[in-house]
C-alpha cells in the first residue's frame, strides 16, 4: 500500500473520531431517528416518477426509490423493514429517511444520492454521520458495614456508550484508589452495564453520591444515601447504671432513715417520754 494511500485511510479515520460527539446525529438505541436529505430546487415542484433516491451505507443499499417506485430487492437485509421516506414531500425535495430500531451496529455514515429523471447522472446531495447512544437506568446505592470501614455499591445498566462514574462524600470526591469500577457489554444488544464499589471509612454522619455519566448524551444519573456510623461505648452503659443506681439507693435510705425517726417519736409520744 502506498503512502498516499495509508495517509488517506488515517485521516479519513481521524475525521470519523472527531465527528463522532459533534457532528453526528445520535440515535437512541432501539427508537427512530431522521437523517435528514434536502434538494434545494426553489419553489418547483417535481413529479414523483422523475425522482431517483438511493441510500447508502458504504457500498450498502439502505434504501432505494426509483421513479416513483420503491425497489425493496436490492437493500441490505440489515436495513430491511426498518426504512421510511415521507413520499408526500418528495416533490418539494425532501428526501429525508427515518431509520427505525436503531442498533450499535448502525454507527455509520450514511450517503443521500439523488437522480432526476432527464439529468444524467446521480448527483449526492448529504452525508450523514450518525452515532447511537441509549439512556442509563437510575443508579442503585447500597451500604454495608456498621461503623468504621464501611463498601459502597453503585450499579446501573442498559446504556451505551461506556459510562463514567463519579463518586462524592460530603461533596468531595474520594481517593482514586478507594474506588474500583467493573463494566460488562452484552453480547447481543451491545448495551453496557455499570458496577462500582467505594470504600471509607466512617467516623461521621456522611453523605455519599453515586453519579452515572453519560457524555455523549450530555446526561447524569444520581443517586445519594445518608449514612450514620453507629458506635457502641461499652462503658456508657455501666457508668449510667451506677449513677441511676446511687441515686435510687441514696433515695431509699432517705426514706427508710425518715420512717424509723417518726416512728421513734410516736413510741416516746405513748410512753410519756419526753425528747
Amino acid at each position: 500500500m502506498s503512502l498516499y494511500c495509508v495517509l488517506g485511510v488515517f485521516l479519513c479515520c481521524i475525521t470519523l473520531i472527531l465527528s463522532t460527539d459533534k457532528d453526528c446525529i445520535v440515535g437512541i438505541i432501539g427508537q427512530s431517528t431522521l437523517l435528514p436529505c434536502v434538494y434545494k430546487n426553489g419553489n418547483q415542484d417535481m413529479l414523483l416518477s422523475d425522482i431517483g433516491i438511493e441510500w447508502r451505507a458504504d457500498s450498502v443499499v439502505v434504501y432505494s426509490f426509483v421513479y416513483g417506485k420503491e425497489i425493496r430487492e436490492v437493500q441490505g437485509k440489515d436495513y430491511a423493514n426498518r426504512t421510511h421516506l415521507f413520499t408526500e414531500v418528495l416533490k418539494k425535495g425532501n428526501f429525508s429517511l427515518r431509520l427505525e430500531d436503531i442498533k450499535v451496529k448502525d454507527i455509520q455514515y450514511y450517503k443521500c444520492i439523488f437522480n432526476r429523471k432527464g439529468f444524467g447522472s446521480s448527483e449526492p446531495l448529504d452525508q450523514v454521520c450518525l452515532t447511537v447512544a441509549a439512556h442509563y437506568t437510575d443508579p442503585v446505592v447500597q451500604r454495608d458495614a456498621e461503623g468504621g470501614e464501611a463498601q459502597f455499591n453503585c450499579s446501573s445498566g442498559q446504556g451505551f456508550p461506556e459510562p463514567t462514574v463519579h463518586w462524592l462524600i460530603n461533596g468531595e470526591r474520594p481517593p482514586v484508589d478507594t474506588v474500583r469500577s467493573t463494566v460488562t457489554q452484552e453480547p447481543d444488544t451491545k448495551l453496557f452495564s455499570v458496577r462500582s464499589l467505594l470504600t471509607a471509612n466512617v467516623t461521621q454522619e456522611i453523605i455519599v453520591s453515586c453519579t452515572i455519566e453519560n457524555h455523549r448524551l450530555k446526561e447524569n444519573k444520581t443517586s445519594a444515601v445518608i449514612y450514620y456510623s453507629i458506635q457502641k461505648d461499652t462503658n456508657t452503659g455501666t457508668n449510667t447504671a451506677q449513677v441511676v443506681g446511687g441515686i435510687v439507693g441514696g433515695f431509699l435510705i432517705a426514706v427508710l432513715i425518715g420512717v424509723a425517726m417518726w416512728k421513734r417519736r410516736e413510741l416516746f409520744k405513748r410512753c410519756g417520754i419526753a425528747q
